[in-house]
């Protein structure tokens, strides 16, 4: 009976607060470093898919056997060796070479010599040379002279060292900033020049343009505390090694290049790096793999790196945030908490415990595989103590527990009486506010019931409109009609006082010629403003009428040139002096499509007539030199054609973009336009294409509608209302 008893949980809860606290403290202060990155460094050593080699990259390096080469001379290489072998490479054209050798001063053996190690830098871009950066605890390196004025040729050779953990390297530098310049690692410089042949070039990312982004990979840069890392250095623009890469190069000594042993093909489109293999020079770094490398190894490394990320679209090791490490190691400590608490043995307990862990390690492991880097001493250390402190914890304290166990029922049967109370105050809630609900509902119902029949009222009012406009149409006709004949009436009155003029007194005459010359006046407006009202009659009949035309297939290239040739000539018959030069740039691909013609037709003319009359417009108030342009282009697109009609006159001012496709609104003057031709046109090419009307526009400067028609529209045709 005491043994199925459990503490409570509270207690359990303090103790692995307290724990959480105290190992996340002392990682904090970063007393797990060694332990993480062992595991880390065991990691690297047996992650799967290591390349054997690359063919992309060649070391040509001083070895010891070079070092005691007499035609060498001594070390360091004097400039006429580096530049005969430098030459001697060019030769064979290699992609890039970079000289991991620091020349801030010439290396010549006769004063009276010229350096010609300065002329094969300067004629060969694609040679890439080291400086060392200057730093307030040590000096910096200069480029080679003839390097000085030319920083696009030269990289730093500086390495982040891990110095506070065990001065191994695991991270490869980009950038360096001092405050004034921004400065290129080598092995970037020796990748930007190879990838420059394949077209692709260091630029922003274009998400957050502070990243740098190389071929498909977006290079985010290390924090100073990325991984197991606590309070790392950072500066500059870093980045996580993965040492997937070959564990060696191809390899030339510069005995091999001098003396001309050596395939010259095996250097063709390479990246060739020259450094020093000589463990006497010290050139040495430690690394996470079984063997230590030479500086220029690890170039070669980074450069392998940069370019499988750049090219192979391979992904950069990533670690978690903060907050993700700090809820792994809590999630570790309360599986500790959890894990203690219901296994009572300590005998059942250790395997439980080494088996978790080891199965932790092996999850770490996994995620490492797929690229993702998560802390695993850390979580195991807090999983055990809490394991541990919370089984003893638990086993001391069941007995006096289960003393209590009833006292606990007794709660647990009041709680559950509370709790059921508050459960009916909800559920009576709960219906309280879908009553609430349902009356909003019924409202919401009402005011719909309103609104139809206010629609049905509007609908109604159109087709008085349509009878109305109908009904007018006659009159209007009659009295432009009669206006007109009045017109003529007036010259035949006219024409009738000249016999009788001379019977009638001058005052008389001019009296009559006056009243003549107001009522022929009149009878002109009349006429011109009875077919102003014509025409808006006329707009208010295609505005309210339906459609019942079938559709036919067209070639909407043909018709559109068609309209813009019958706009123009219209315009040029209207006024001689109009010139517009028409420019046409048809997709001959687009296919035939249904559409109703008259209507189509109907866009075309109100579109182009509003562009001849902007740039009519524009050629009246602008000077000479302004050529009126109107420009047509189609477009074939997967599922519709795009036509775009642009002119280059007045434009619209943006204030009016909103009301173009309102019916009556115009922007020409009055007496000029009746406000019913783009909101036909937008009705037209929406309500009855499936389509989009849409513009663009500059006052002072272009006009642009854009228009996109449905190449498989299955919209039924409308009938007349």
């Amino acid at each position: 009976m005491t043994n199925e008893v459990k503490p409570s949980l509270f207690p359990l809860g303090v103790i692995c607060l307290a724990l959480f606290s105290i190992i996340v403290g002392l990682y904090s202060k970063g007393l797990f470093q060694k332990a993480e990155f062992s595991i880390y460094d065991t990691f690297v050593r047996n992650q799967p898919g290591t390349s054997e080699v690359d063919d992309r990259i060649l070391i040509v390096a001083v070895n010891e056997h070079d070092l005691n080469n007499e035609k060498l001379g001594n070390w360091p290489i004097s400039d006429i060796h580096l530049s005969g072998v430098l030459n001697a490479l060019l030769e064979c054209h290699p992609s890039v070479i970079g000289l991991n050798l620091y020349r801030d001063r010439p290396i010549i053996q006769s004063q009276a010599l010229s350096n010609p190690l300065d002329k094969t830098l300067l004629n060969n871009p694609n040679i890439i040379s080291i400086t060392k950066i200057k730093t307030p605890f040590m000096p910096g390196i200069d480029p080679p002279v003839a390097h000085l004025n030319h920083p696009e040729r030269v990289g730093f050779n500086d390495l982040p060292i891990d110095t506070l953990i065990d001065n191994f390297m695991r991270r490869g530098l980009l950038y360096l900033d001092d405050g004034q310049t921004i400065y290129h690692s080598f092995a970037l410089r020796l990748v930007l020049t190879y990838l420059s042949g394949f077209n692709i070039f260091e630029k922003p990312d274009p998400i957050d343009s502070n990243l740098l982004k190389l071929g498909q990979t977006t290079f985010t840069p290390f924090s100073a505390d990325d991984g197991a890392y606590v309070n790392a250095d950072a500066k500059g623009y870093q980045f996580i090694l993965d040492f997937q890469g070959p564990k060696t190069f191809h390899t030339l000594s510069f005995t091999d290049i001098l003396e001309n042993n050596y395939d010259k093909n095996f250097v063709k489109q390479k990246i060739v790096i020259i450094g020093s293999t000589a463990e006497s020079l010290r050139d040495i770094h430690q690394t996470p793999l079984e063997h230590n490398w030479f500086g220029v190894e690890v170039h070669a490394a980074i450069v392998n790196q940069l370019l499988r990320l750049s090219l192979e679209n391979e992904s950069l090791l990533k670690t978690w945030t903060n907050w993700q490490e700090l809820l792994w190691i809590s999630a570790w400590c309360i599986a500790g908490g959890f894990l203690g608490y219901f296994i009572q043995s300590p005998l059942r307990l250790f395997p439980a415990v080494i088996s978790l862990v080891i199965a932790q390690a092996f999850f770490n492991w996994i995620l490492f595989t797929q690229g993702i880097w998560i802390l695993a001493a850390t979580p195991a250390v807090c999983f055990i103590l809490t394991a541990v402190i919370a089984n003893f914890y638990q086993y001391h304290l069941s007995l006096r527990l289960a003393k209590k166990a009833l006292q606990k029922s007794n709660r647990q049967l009041s709680e559950y009486s509370r709790d059921l109370e508050v459960k009916v105050q909800e559920r009576t809630q709960d219906l309280k506010t879908k009553n609430s609900e349902l009356e909003s509902t019924i409202k919401t119902l009402k005011d719909t019931q309103s609104q139809l029949v206010m629609q049905e009222k509007l609908a109604s009012l159109g087709l008085l409109t349509a009878g109305i406009a109908h009904e007018i149409k006659n009159p209007l006709n009659f009295i432009t009609n009669f206006a007109l004949l009045s017109v003529d009436l007036v010259d035949e009155l006219d024409e009738e006082l000249e016999f009788l003029k001379s019977n009638i007194s001058e005052d008389n005459l001019n009296g009559i010629n006056s009243v003549l010359t107001d009522l022929k006046t009149n009878s002109k407006k009349i006429n011109e403003h009875g077919k102003r009202a014509d025409t808006i009659v006329k707009g208010m009949l295609a505005h309210s009428r339906g459609k019942s035309e079938q559709k036919e297939s067209i070639n909407i290239n043909s018709m559109l040139n068609d309209y813009i040739n019958l706009v123009y000539h219209g315009m040029k018959a209207r006024d001689p002096d109009f010139n517009l030069k028409i420019e046409h740039d048809f997709d001959q691909d687009i296919p035939k499509i249904d559409v109703y013609t008259q209507e189509i037709g109907r866009v075309f003319m109100n579109i182009i007539n509003n562009a001849c009359y902007a740039t009519l417009e524009k050629s009246k108030s602008n000077a000479s030199d302004f050529n009126p342009t109107l420009s047509l282009s189609t477009k074939n697109n997967p599922d519709h054609v795009e036509l775009r009609i642009k002119d280059n006159g007045i434009g619209i001012d943006p204030g009016l973009k909103e009301k173009i496709f309102t019916p009556f609104f115009s922007t020409k003057p009055t007496g000029e336009g009746t406000g019913l031709g783009m909101s036909i046109s937008y009705d037209i090419i929406t309500g009855e294409h499936n389509g989009t009307l849409d513009f663009d526009s500059r006052p002072g400067e272009f006009t642009e509608f854009i228009i996109t028609l449905p190449k498989n529209d299955k919209t039924p045709p409308k009938e007349d209302s």
